[in-house]
């Protein structure tokens, strides 16, 4: 539940309580009585956070909201993001990678791991799981110049070569033999 905001509301004020909070994950801890105003305020932070994750790890930010104060990855979305992809690179080398068999992995169900990556990255896990796919593809690309095509799509976990050369020209505006020739 790490990527969903929690406000611990108590009348508990010690210092030692406070922090037991923190430690157990909240993100902000108000002591009763409290003011709507402070309440409201902290609410529209943690949303505005949780925003600002979600244009940072989308394709579609502008240099823009680029230049905009982005606000950091908390440690737990940051190692969960970190093994998501470990896994996504584990299961492409044993072509299994699928949707339900990374979500099992991480033992969620596939409904709460659509959810944390939509929550994270703005991205469906399918898309997340094809960007990954596309930035190994052009790393390939780009680094191995005696691997074919046909051997790097089928590294990246794609069936059929037409489907990769379709994937990445949408992600990347040309084909991969044009990045070869330095395009």
């Amino acid at each position: 539940i790490n990527h969903i905001p929690i406000i611990i509301v108590t009348a508990k004020v010690s210092e030692q309580e406070r922090i037991e909070g923190f430690e157990a994950g909240a993100d902000a801890y108000l002591t009763k009585p409290f003011s709507m105003d402070e309440l409201r305020t902290i609410i529209e932070q943690l949303i505005n956070r949780q925003n600002s994750l979600r244009n940072k790890f989308s394709e579609k930010t502008t240099s823009n909201k680029k230049e905009e104060k982005e606000m950091e990855l908390t440690d737990a979305e940051r190692r969960f993001l970190a093994k998501t992809v470990d896994y996504i690179y584990l299961l492409l080398d044993k072509q299994q990678l699928d949707v339900n068999t990374l979500a099992e992995k991480l033992c969620m169900s596939s409904r709460q791991f659509h959810r944390k990556i939509v929550t994270l990255t703005g991205n469906s896990p399918a898309t997340f799981i094809l960007k990954i796919k596309m930035k190994r593809a052009r790393y390939l690309l780009e680094t191995n110049p005696k691997l074919s095509a046909d051997e790097i799509a089928f590294r990246c976990g794609f069936e059929h070569t037409s489907s990769f050369y379709h994937a990445f020209r949408k992600t990347y505006g040309y084909t991969p033999k044009e990045i070869r020739r330095g395009v």
